[in-house]
């Protein structure tokens, strides 16, 4: 069956919160976008409301029109329209084929039409940045990377996949600049904008788990089990989960992630030791090498096919899996 981890992208893969050598990261990058796209107005009220909080752009974008008045409504969705006019041709290659929303305007979804045209926006300003020199990976990642490789190389499958509320291109060419081949499963903010359910924002982004759901999903896939499966697809999902691990930045927002799609759970917080047990399910470490060796120097346990509880924390999982 193998294992699989499940990555963050931003704060986690890649330190894209410190600026490139141009000033440009993913906080100034949303900033710029919104301006663009929704005028001085919309960039005050995006201040206003504390900025981007690690959110996804749909739920900015919510919350922007959510706190105007309805004439700063009004005066928005003016703005974002002729942006769209004058700037949507020149948006087009910036998100994959068939992931995201069509660039037409929606009167009955504005908040829709309006991320995408953020996130378009933001990615011309970020995807030009990239290079030797930004974003740099985090703490040991490198390493870490070989570590999976020669671990796969040795029989024992352990899988990446990343969920992020960053985009597939910027990903890709992040992975390319480092020598390194991005995994074959992205759950992203792209994916996720074009998908016509669920409907409520609240449940495609963090904490939400389905988007964790999808990326195991397409695991289960591409590892061939849920075709040989004689089982149906939950009592399947509830055998592999075990053998899954989430690991981001923010201890809430992907912690709680985590702990909604009941799997493990690992923060990454730069210099800090690894520390098993930070609670049930939970563990903590700041170098990606090390977490690369110390995998490997349990590679009896993967091989097994043990949970990731038990070789990450030391016992199996203390309490019962919900149905």
């Amino acid at each position: 069956m193998g294992h699989l981890f499940i990555l963050d992208f931003d704060g986690t893969i890649a330190d894209t919160f410190t600026p490139s050598p141009n000033d440009i990261g993913v906080e100034s990058s949303y900033f710029l976008a919104v301006a663009d796209v929704l005028g001085e107005e919309g960039s005050k009220i995006y201040n206003e409301g504390g900025g981007l909080r690690n959110r996804a752009p749909q739920e900015v974008v919510y919350e922007i029109l959510q706190n105007a008045t309805s004439t700063q409504r009004k005066n928005l969705l003016d703005c974002a329209r002729s942006f769209l006019l004058a700037h949507g041709d020149e948006l087009h290659d910036l998100v994959p084929e068939g992931k995201g929303l069509s660039l037409e305007w929606r009167e009955d979804d504005p908040v829709s039409i309006v991320s995408e045209l953020v996130v378009r926006c933001k990615l011309g300003y970020s995807y030009g940045e990239i290079g030797g020199k930004w974003p740099l990976p985090t703490e040991g990642f490198i390493d870490f990377r070989r570590s999976l490789t020669q671990l796969n190389n040795d029989g024992v499958a352990v899988d990446l996949a990343i969920v992020s509320s960053g985009h597939d291109l910027f990903i890709d060419r992040v992975f390319k600049t480092w020598g390194l081949e991005a995994p074959s499963i992205l759950i992203t903010d792209d994916t996720l904008r074009g998908k016509k359910y669920p409907k409520e924002v609240e449940r495609r982004v963090k904490p939400s788990a389905f988007p964790l759901a999808l990326a195991h999903f397409e695991w289960l896939k591409e590892r061939g089990l849920w075709v040989r499966a004689m089982e149906g697809l939950s009592d399947l999902a509830r055998r592999t989960r075990p053998n899954i691990a989430f690991i981001g930045d923010d201890p809430h927002k992907d912690g709680d992630m985590a702990e909604r799609a009941r799997i493990t759970f690992g923060l990454f917080k730069k210099g800090d030791a690894f520390q098993p047990d930070l609670a049930p399910s939970r563990f903590k470490f700041g170098d990606w090498s090390e977490f690369g060796k110390m995998l490997q120097s349990r590679k009896g346990l993967l091989e097994q096919g043990k949970e990731f509880n038990e070789i990450l924390l030391g016992h199996p999982r203390r309490s019962p899996e919900r149905v």
